[in-house]
């Protein structure tokens, strides 16, 4: 029996920072991106899209942002002892800290459960998103990408047509 939710195990946010560049632009070194250097925010949480601590990634000046929808409750929510913010009020957060007029907003999480009955490729869905929509998105070829989920072997066929469907 698969005991998995999508979530971490002790309810907190899972997150990462993937820092890709093109060939001609040097990166700084270190794992972390610095404060106001991501051009590119995505999140599949709303409430981790708008933690201070994630957001300070961001800049008014650069940052485009490709955000699942999808409220995905915290412990507290759970439980009856919170309710889930208002989406508004989510989307201001975000927005004075990115490119507002560049920012994209999807419910990723129901497209791909009815597309393949999964949450699981929401992630991959968003990355289709961000490829298609980033005017500079720094790799050039979707065949790159579906390379590296080929490499990665776990649910190829899905990830991939997740990752297409995205693009759409």
């Amino acid at each position: 029996k698969e005991d998995d939710t999508g979530l971490s195990q002790k309810g907190g946010e899972v997150r990462d920072s993937i820092k890709i560049s093109c060939p001609d632009k040097q990166l700084n070194a270190g794992f972390k991106i610095e404060a106001g250097g991501a051009d590119l925010y995505i999140s599949s949480d709303l409430i981790g899209a708008v933690n201070p601590e994630n957001l300070l990634t961001a800049s008014k000046q650069k940052t485009r942002a490709i955000i699942n929808t999808q409220k995905i409750p915290t412990m507290p929510m759970i439980v009856g002892k919170d309710d889930f913010p208002d989406f508004g009020k989510l989307k201001e957060i975000i927005d004075s800290h990115t490119l507002k007029e560049a920012n994209i907003y999807v419910n990723a999480t129901e497209i791909v459960e009815k597309l393949f009955n999964n949450f699981k490729p929401t992630n991959i869905f968003l990355l289709g998103v961000a490829f298609q929509s980033a005017e500079e998105f720094p790799i050039e070829r979707p065949d790159s990408i579906e390379d590296a989920i080929r490499i990665n072997n776990v649910e190829v066929e899905e990830n991939i047509h997740a990752f297409r469907y995205g693009r759409l």
